[in-house]
């Protein structure tokens, strides 16, 4: 009977990094399980949804005899986290897992693990490695422009586009774009030809739970390849892949208007407030705010069917003819929340009824957001 033991927090923190990946509806009974694989002197826990995996791997006190199960990802879950002991035994029955706690005693139904869906992609064509915060800023910056089950499936992800001497990220959902930049070293690359990789919402999702922000000494980079419609990383004990949505991404730079005739600066944090103020008093469909710019003020104005208004005055940097626009306030506020420097910066044209926002100083970061007509 080939079993293993390890510590409690160490099981459960292989799970919890894992389970998210689990539908609980899943379409295939073995999706709503985990593979646990043991080999040699380490465990590992796949959970995967036949287009993304996550694996969690961990190093064993001892070398043990290899051996494999798929068991029930909740349950597994649940019964670790409830235990209170420091160490947990875990036994391949054959049709069955045994998990032994002090004097605690559960069985587990399983499935045969040659069941469980495994992506195995082919060998790299590039790859490169960076920090994980820095690649979690990159997604922070560009995720919430991404569209939810739009017909056009290049939208429902984020475009990750890999250069010699840069990688960018780029999310869009036909009302607004947003454009993040990071300069980089490759470690290799094997494709001269300029790489574009799809990446489905949901793994972008996962990757920005998984990754860490911090620039502590101690997180390990994330290395990351890619193959013909795959891609995967790999940091600290995760391993992550996915399926790549199969499209051809627009050019967004020629979504990008350059030389708009206003521009104005605010600081980021006030400007976000007022908007969420205001935004209680928009109109439930569109969520209008129209935004009146006249010398060094904003006027921040938003009405509903139930005649209830909103107006408040900010000061900004701008010597400008006055001007209006409007937008949905939630285009605004979405960029502002996810953004961390102090002030931002916004051109306009209400004529092409478009406008770009960015960072002072900062080249490598652009969002595009449409005006509401009338």
């Amino acid at each position: 009977m080939p079993s293993i033991t390890l510590k409690r927090e160490t099981l459960l923190r292989l799970l919890q990094s894992v389970v998210a990946m689990v539908e609980r509806r899943a379409v295939l009974p073995v999706l709503g399980h985990l593979l646990l694989q043991v080999d040699g002197g380490r465990i590992s826990v796949t959970a995967s949804d036949m287009q993304s995996q996550i694996r969690a791997h961990a190093d064993l006190p001892e070398v043990v005899e290899a051996w494999s199960a798929t068991v029930p990802a909740r349950t597994l879950l649940d019964l670790t986290r409830a235990l209170s002991g420091d160490e947990i035994a875990l036994s391949d029955l054959g049709e069955r897992l045994q998990l032994r706690c002090g004097s605690s005693r559960f069985s587990l139904q399983t499935l045969p693990p040659d069941q469980f869906p495994v992506l195995e992609p082919q060998a790299a064509i590039g790859a490169i490695s960076l920090s994980q915060s820095a690649l979690r800023q990159l997604l922070t910056r560009v995720y919430f422009a991404m569209a939810q089950q739009d017909i056009r499936p290049f939208m429902n992800g984020v475009c990750l586009q890999i250069e010699e001497t840069k990688l960018s990220a780029v999310a869009l959902d036909g009302h607004r774009l947003a454009l993040a930049t990071l300069i980089t070293a490759h470690d290799s690359v094997h494709d001269a030809v300029p790489q574009s990789l799809l990446v489905p919402r949901k793994a972008v999702l996962e990757l920005m739970r998984l990754l860490h922000d911090g620039e502590r000494g101690d997180v390990a980079p994330v290395e990351l390849s890619y193959a013909q419609g795959y891609l995967a990383l790999r940091f600290g004990e995760i391993e992550f892949c996915t399926r790549l949505i199969d499209a051809r991404y627009p050019d967004t730079r020629r979504a990008i208007p350059a030389q708009l005739p206003h521009v104005f600066r605010i600081a980021r944090t006030a400007w976000a407030a007022a908007l969420q103020r205001a935004a209680i008093l928009s109109a439930e469909k569109f969520r209008s705010v129209q935004l009146r710019i006249a010398a060094a003020q904003m006027t921040i104005c938003a009405s509903n069917s139930e005649h209830d208004e909103a107006e408040e005055v900010l000061d900004i940097d701008y010597t400008g003819q006055p001007f209006e626009i409007s937008f949905n306030v939630a285009y605004l506020l979405d960029v502002l929340t996810h953004l961390t420097a102090p002030t931002v910066q916004l051109a306009a044209d209400p004529g092409q009824f478009s406008a770009l926002l960015t960072i002072p100083g900062d080249d490598a970061y652009q969002y595009v957001a449409m005006a509401l007509r009338g």
